[in-house]
């Protein structure tokens, strides 16, 4: 599975991809409905949980070949809070000092860095750092929102590798390993074909202009996300083995991966089990749980720092590795239970609907139109105005600088995007005229 490692680290690896461990879940019986209405969470429940239900074991494995760590890059965890209850804060740290092995842990783990987005009350700095030495807190001074307190993170971040995470997850034991080990497969596979590539350009007849084409070559690796409503989704994988995407007016969605979304995953054969562990290419990104090399996350745009609060970064993203000569990965063996709720607890000071569609007029205005046809890329701008009617007249912002970067990355046309990545979504477009309020109101169902 990984042929540019040592041999004894492959094996540890798949060693480590097989503790698919059962871990203890939320569960949401006898709410406290005030509670509840505070944070969108169960707080009882949380503020009950303790080391030893937030995981079956607290075992973190010892792995018999200890020099393999040396191979793996020093890691900086970047997580955002704006008022998030102290307990599942506390909780998320905890399910992430208990569930990442002990070596990775001493070895590459360098830091916790832990934005406070202008938490009001700020968080409680010593009952966090009294969990990890490694935990830094780092506070705004203003309310920035989530992409700009990520890209704060970011920057002072020292590890090679980022992981990014929410607040309000649950780790799930050895959910760290195969994230990082995919990273450094994936890039040592790009160096050799790129070394390759420039061997075969060397031999080419002098007077020959054709280009070969350069392989993928940034990644991000995600990890499957289970709701910690239903400790079944824990152990259950075949049934929860989905792939992200959105709709035309840029709204999340999930597709199961039977479901043939794109022409790169691998469908589930019960007769082959195995696909079960096989990383998954997904045309997007659920959110803010990913893994990334910080140098190609900085080489390729970040996030874009003029999005407000919350709502279409991660498509913004996605859409960007894709076009950019990158590629998203769900890899199965990573498992992080994530705290989902159907309403923010948080405050948009604009608005939570005008900045939603302001962050998605963006993505569309830079991404969409960047197209060689000129009338296709006017077509799907119409498609997203059609379902989404209100952006029409939503101010955009800036959005020169953003636009330099497709054209400086030479990046491929949302066309190919569509073509070769997620057809379903082009398929989708024949019906939008055809069943346009329909399709608006189903849109904006989830919003």
């Amino acid at each position: 599975m990984y042929p540019n490692l040592p041999t004894h680290y492959t094996i540890i690896i798949l060693i480590t991809f097989y503790l698919l461990t059962h871990s203890t879940s939320l569960n949401p019986l006898n709410l406290n409905k005030n509670n509840w209405k505070l944070k969108q969470f169960n707080l009882e429940l949380c503020n009950n949980l303790t080391l030893n239900t937030l995981s079956s074991s607290l075992n973190r494995t010892l792995l018999y070949y200890t020099d393999i760590y040396k191979y793996i890059p020093k890691i900086s965890i970047i997580i955002v809070t704006h008022n998030e209850n102290i307990f599942i804060l506390k909780n998320t740290l905890k399910s992430i000092l208990i569930n990442t092995s002990l070596l990775l842990w001493n070895n590459n783990v360098k830091e916790i860095i832990l934005i406070d987005d202008y938490s009001n009350p700020p968080i409680e700095e010593d009952q966090i750092k009294a969990l990890s030495k490694t935990i830094r807190v780092i506070r705004n001074e203003n309310r920035e929102g989530l992409v700009k307190s990520r890209m704060n993170g970011a920057r002072n971040a020292t590890g090679e590798i980022l992981v990014f995470l929410d607040a309000h997850v649950e780790t799930l034991e050895h959910w760290l390993e195969p994230l990082v080990v995919q990273l450094i497969s994936l890039r040592k596979k790009y160096q050799q074909e790129k070394h390759e590539q420039r061997n075969l350009q060397s031999q080419q007849n002098e007077r020959s202009t054709s280009k070969l084409p350069y392989p993928v070559k940034h990644f991000i690796v995600s990890p499957l996300i289970l709701s910690t409503l239903y400790k079944s989704d824990y152990d259950n994988i075949e049934d929860n083995l989905y792939l992200g995407g959105f709709s035309w007016d840029l709204i999340f969605r999930w597709h199961h991966i039977n479901e043939g979304v794109t022409p790169l995953s691998i469908k589930y054969n019960k007769t082959n089990p195995y696909h079960l562990i096989y990383p998954q290419k997904s045309p997007a990104l659920a959110g803010g749980l990913f893994a990334v090399w910080k140098d190609d996350f900085f080489h390729y745009g970040g996030y874009d720092e003029e999005m407000n609060i919350w709502g279409g970064e991660n498509i913004e993203l996605s859409l960007r590795t894709w076009m950019c000569y990158g590629q998203i990965e769900i890899i199965p063996c990573s498992r992080v239970g994530h705290m989902f709720r159907n309403n923010h607890p948080y405050t948009f000071p604009m608005g939570k609907e005008f900045t939603i569609l302001r962050n998605h007029k963006r993505t569309v205005l830079v991404w969409f139109q960047h197209d060689t046809n000129l009338t296709l890329a006017k077509e799907y701008l119409s498609y997203f105005y059609t379902v989404s009617p209100e952006s029409k007249i939503i101010p955009a912002g800036d959005i020169r600088s953003r636009r330099i970067i497709p054209n400086s990355l030479n990046c491929h046309t949302f066309t190919w995007y569509l073509d070769n990545i997620y057809p379903l979504l082009k398929k989708e477009a024949q019906s939008i005229v055809i069943n346009e309020d329909t399709y608006y109101l189903t849109a904006f169902d989830n919003l």
